[in-house]
């Protein structure tokens, strides 16, 4: 799960990797899904490229998320704006978010199934500026 309001799936597009269980949800194969309208996460294209952020969804590079299986279980989160060596991570003492080549600890993402939601959740505003 990741933290905050981003732990909602309908922020992510999320691409299955070979391994990873097959054909995405929504159909398509490898190729990628949208699980929402309003918001995905990206990163910030600064030159440095290692923000993420809430966007407004799009069809861009940084909104392209793959999940690639660690051997212990848990699963490294790439997009294909900043590629395959650059992955989503923490850091240590704050644990606020940013993408990080290498192997530690905060890439080492546990993935769990959410549930609906019962009744009607209000969701407060994001301003994707």
């Amino acid at each position: 799960m990741l933290w905050g309001s981003w732990s909602a799936a309908r922020f992510l597009v999320v691409r299955y990797t070979e391994g990873s269980g097959g054909e995405a949800p929504c159909g398509g194969g490898s190729a990628g899904c949208w699980l929402g309208d309003c918001f995905s996460l990206d990163v910030i294209n600064d030159g440095i490229n290692t923000t993420p952020c809430l966007a407004a969804t799009g069809k861009f590079t940084g909104q392209t998320w793959t999940l690639t299986p660690w051997p212990d279980g848990t699963y490294r989160l790439t997009n294909d704006f900043t590629g395959p060596d650059t992955s989503l991570d923490t850091y240590g003492d704050t644990h606020d978010p940013w993408l990080n080549t290498g192997d530690h600890t905060g890439q080492h993402w546990a993935l769990t199934g959410a549930g609906p939601v019962p009744g009607t959740v209000p969701i407060p505003a994001l301003d994707p500026a």
